[in-house]
């Protein structure tokens, strides 16, 4: 057989079922015995491989699911503490400033999950990393819009992170007994 290979080819079968086909390249065409050895090989390590992974992954995903859910639990309480529409943060007089400047005082949706994940991470960048990837992944609405509208309230504003903090829970709950 020749150790030069055309093309792979993976396809995933049911929740656990991977076959892999290896076509090899050169002359022989892929009917000798050494090309169904290189088949199993291949398969035996390209499945280990991708076990580990798979593993891997739901470990991450738990831990994102926990710390999901404590920022968005923090950012619930962050819009009781002062709740604000149009900006992202705001001062006691009325100036719109960062999420993460000391002297805000109320939040918008957004701008209290930016700080709460800065809080939470530890790290300016990456809790805005956090927001800005996480916030429309976990909240079923377009959020600034949401939260601005006409009528909104600080409660369901807060009502909402909360629930998204359960469903990010659940999340994980499903992904453990599957």
């Amino acid at each position: 057989m020749s150790s030069e290979v055309c093309a792979v080819v993976i396809a995933l079968v049911g929740p656990g079922g991977v076959i892999v086909y290896i076509l090899p390249g050169g002359a022989s065409g892929g009917d000798g015995p050494g090309d169904a050895e290189y088949r199993v090989c291949g398969l035996r390590s390209v499945s280990a491989s991708i076990e580990r992974r798979a593993a891997s992954m739901s470990e991450r995903k738990n831990a994102m699911s926990d710390m999901d859910a404590k920022i968005l639990r923090r950012a619930a309480k962050i819009v009781e503490e002062g709740w604000c529409q149009g900006t992202y943060a705001i001062t006691p007089d009325g100036v719109s400033v960062y999420s993460n400047d000391a002297r805000a005082v109320r939040w918008c949706l957004v701008g209290a999950c930016v700080r709460a994940a800065v809080e939470i991470i530890g790290d300016q960048n990456r809790g805005m990393a956090w927001a800005n990837a996480n916030t429309r992944r976990l909240l079923p609405h377009r959020c600034v819009v949401w939260n601005d509208e006409f009528g909104r309230t600080a409660d369901e504003v807060a009502a909402a992170l909360r629930h998204a903090a359960v469903r990010a829970e659940d999340q994980k709950y499903v992904e453990e007994i599957t």
